[in-house]
């Protein structure tokens, strides 16, 4: 299949399957490759409704963005059409090295201290939240569980509207644990669902999918606040948090049910 693909995005010649089975990642398929004499990491999007093709090229350049700042890996190739791409393969840091909280709340403020201007237009999550509701309407839910997922639509758009201004800033809005990489330096992978929230979203999405206790929670804080340089007391971050978990609860939920295929 990746023999099959390569032929086909033109990138045979450069590329050297590595003996590793190719990686499924919500409906996306990742094979480890050699790619011009690098080790990298070879990418195809799903084709979903919810990836389009305009999607896929502000994605790209959400990540060259991103990887210009050292935040995210080198963009090596790619071909927006073919929802294929090409980058750097991030070395693991060993198993049993402790990670480095701290580094990782400080680069998820190097994020946050990017212009949202510097980065491509992307959808709110208001708006995500209905276009979910759209798909999932046309499935077959009975009447409770449509009401159900009217709510949690509505409770994302209340959390949208009660967002102060400063607290919205650029998000990568899925920092799952797949979707961050511990080498030298913690890097950001998977950049679809990139663009403006509030900053406490990718903080409780990023310490949920790290499953950290409370000194390594408390370290990431530590980290995050003095790179944004923000004088918020430690209680009032963990309000937001919690506050923020919800509306991923609730958005989480939403992409189940419309995209359960990718889910």
């Amino acid at each position: 299949m990746i023999d099959a693909l390569c032929r086909q995005i033109g990138v045979s010649a450069g590329v050297r399957v590595l003996p590793i089975a190719p990686l499924a990642s919500r409906g996306s398929l990742v094979w480890r490759i050699r790619f011009d004499g690098e080790d990298a990491v070879l990418t195809q999007r799903a084709s979903q409704v919810h990836i389009e093709l305009p999607d896929v090229q502000r994605e790209l350049s959400v990540a060259r963005r991103a990887a210009s700042a050292h935040l995210a890996p080198p963009l090596l190739w790619a071909d927006a059409a073919q929802r294929v791409f090409i980058c750097r393969y991030v070395l693991p840091a060993p198993m049993d090295s402790p990670l480095d909280a701290r580094a990782l709340g400080e680069q998820l403020g190097r994020l946050h201290r990017i212009p949202v201007d510097q980065f491509p237009r992307a959808a709110g999550l208001a708006q995500i939240a209905n276009r979910y509701l759209q798909i999932i309407a046309a499935r077959e839910y009975d009447e409770p569980a449509m009401q159900r997922f009217e709510a949690l639509v509505v409770r994302i758009q209340n959390a949208a509207e009660a967002n102060a201004a400063d607290d919205v800033v650029m998000c990568h809005r899925d920092l799952v644990a797949t979707n961050v990489l511990h080498g030298d330096r913690p890097l950001f992978i998977d950049w679809e669902y990139a663009g403006p929230c509030s900053r406490w979203f990718d903080v409780a999405t990023l310490l949920d999918g790290q499953a950290f206790g409370k000194p390594q929670v408390a370290n990431v804080l530590d980290g995050y606040l003095q790179v944004t340089g923000l004088d918020t007391q430690l209680s009032d971050a963990h309000t937001a948090i919690d506050r923020q978990r919800l509306v991923s609860g609730a958005l989480n939920d939403l992409w189940q049910a419309a995209l359960p295929a990718v889910a």
